[in-house]
């Protein structure tokens, strides 16, 4: 496909979804706008839930490796037959005058500059809140996930992730304090701040910069476990939802009932159309049991990474919760953010428990596509059979095929590090004799099963995937090394780092960029 075909795609009615396939690091530093972020390890693990309709154009791009032309080539083997790549990848869409958009999340941060400068949302400086420490009039929130709460939070916050802070909204203001919301950055705390303001909480403010504006004052951050939670209660919570459903009512918000969301269950699950189903409570609350075939997506996330989750755009959003209003508020800020398709569902939860079906425990992730497929092709090798195959081959080759983070963790004594998406073009020049033995291997045997299976393929009949991965290796007590060779640039760009794990120079730069998002309105545009 052509860069022009491309935009006449783009600007079409027909359902679409334009996927950048080289490592996210490399697409954080420059993307086509519109496109979701599925580097070529995780097709097979992501695809059925990105796009649950087979029959559904996708166009996939990199740079001019052959990365993109082997997902063409993985995608349809999985199904997906209606698959075309960008010709050129990135080059070719620079040299016929298409623009690149820099960062991950750009259009949820971009809103959330948009909604901070159009509402006007008042903010409170880190230098603004410390004089206000010990003042008993201000209620700091930190409404991000509960594992980042206890990562590094502003010390003294209550813990109240995403939007449950929707849900304590009436008694947050009967107490008369001042609310302040705070999440690492600037979209949470700005989103949560008008979250409040639209359901009646006037002294509602964001932190300024969240936690990096925090450490970038020169102050320290708390750590370790919840101390201080943020409970609702039911008074405050059926307040919510009856506000929530005034609101979203006056924006045009659909609503539905839980027996909708159970056939789209059931539609998408035989793939008949592209619909997504999000279940907006905690992470916490999903594990302990969920609806089987939705997904895990907190409110709070669904509106700062709806890119990285939806990459139909008109699809049908389901949206459902046990009570309705954190569904309502998710659906509400999704409209806004330009989805045209949002639904929210009242009793979604409490309808699957009054027919007795039963939840599923824990992250319910979806089993990847192939992998049944690529175990009869690929061979496996527990660690002491890995350990006997490596003593006798001198010219052995181990090649870890994870992300760096995860090889830098923990790797066999050896090994190479090749991400996957690489291996099919690096591969012949380590090992030029097809008759290599080769072990592939990844912190989980997930990434180097599809490994093994792409090697044997490429002729290499003597390549193996370490069963068990390298945890395996380890809980058998064989030896692990660690670090990055000093031949693999540290700032390696497989990943995206986040802004607060770059020190305070990245903190800044980050923070200027994501205010600077306004300016630029041109190069996050999107179509649906």
């Amino acid at each position: 496909m052509s860069p022009d075909s491309l935009r006449v795609l783009l600007a079409s009615a027909v359902e679409w979804a334009l996927f950048d396939i080289r490592e996210a690091g490399e697409a954080e530093a420059g993307h086509i706008p519109g496109a979701t972020f599925l580097p070529r390890r995780q097709i097979e693990l992501r695809i059925a839930d990105l796009v649950p309709d087979k029959r559904t154009m996708i166009v996939v791009y990199g740079d001019d490796s052959e990365r993109a032309n082997l997902a063409v080539k993985t995608l349809k083997a999985l199904g997906y037959k209606r698959t075309d790549v960008l010709h050129g990848g990135v080059g070719a869409w620079l040299t016929s005058g298409g623009i690149l958009s820099k960062g991950s999340n750009v259009p949820s941060k971009h809103f959330g500059e948009k909604i901070f400068e159009d509402y006007r949302v008042p903010q409170i400086t880190a230098d603004e809140l410390a004089d206000l420490a010990n003042d008993e009039d201000v209620l700091i929130c930190d409404i991000r996930l509960r594992s980042e709460h206890e990562t590094a939070r502003v010390p003294g916050a209550f813990y109240i992730g995403n939007f449950d802070i929707a849900l304590a909204a009436k008694q947050l203001a009967e107490t008369g304090k001042n609310i302040v919301c705070h999440c690492a950055g600037r979209t949470r705390s700005i989103i949560g701040a008008q979250t409040l303001r639209d359901l009646g909480v006037e002294k509602a403010f964001a932190l300024k910069d969240g936690t990096m504006g925090w450490v970038l004052s020169g102050r320290e951050l708390e750590k370790g476990p919840v101390l201080k939670k943020l409970t609702p209660s039911a008074e405050s919570a059926a307040d919510a939802l009856a506000k929530i459903k005034k609101i979203t009512a006056d924006k045009g918000v659909q609503w539905c009932k839980a027996d909708k969301v159970f056939d789209e269950i059931e539609s998408r699950s035989s793939g008949a159309h592209n619909v997504y189903i999000f279940d907006v409570r905690q992470l916490e609350e999903y594990e302990a049991g969920h609806i089987p075939d939705t997904v895990a997506l907190p409110g709070g996330q669904a509106v700062l990474r709806a890119d990285d989750f939806i990459a139909v755009r008109g699809a049908p959003i389901f949206l459902i919760d046990e009570g309705g209003a954190r569904a309502g508020m998710a659906a509400l800020w999704l409209h806004r953010l330009g989805y045209p398709n949002v639904i929210a569902c009242e009793g979604a939860i409490e309808g699957w428990r009054a027919l007795g079906r039963p939840f599923e425990i824990g992250r319910g992730r979806t089993r990847p596509l192939g992998l049944d497929a690529a175990k009869t092709v690929a061979g496996g090798l527990d660690a002491d059979h890995a350990q006997e195959l490596i003593s006798a081959n001198d010219d052995v080759v181990i090649i870890d095929v994870d992300n760096s983070k995860n090889f830098s963790a923990n790797h066999l004594p050896g090994s190479i590090w090749v991400p996957r998406g690489w291996l099919e073009e690096r591969l012949p020049e380590i090992a030029p004799e097809k008759t290599t033995a080769i072990l592939l291997t990844s912190a989980k045997e997930l990434q180097s099963v599809f490994a093994a299976a792409s090697a044997r393929q490429l002729g290499y009949e003597n390549a193996f995937y370490l069963e068990g991965g390298v945890a395996a290796w380890r809980k058998s007590g064989l030896s692990v090394e660690t670090g990055l060779p000093d031949t693999i640039d540290p700032n390696t760009s497989d990943l995206v780092l986040p802004p607060y794990a770059r020190g305070k120079a990245g903190m800044r730069r980050y923070l200027s960029w994501e205010k600077d998002l306004t300016a630029k309105d041109k190069q996050i545009k999107l179509t649906s």
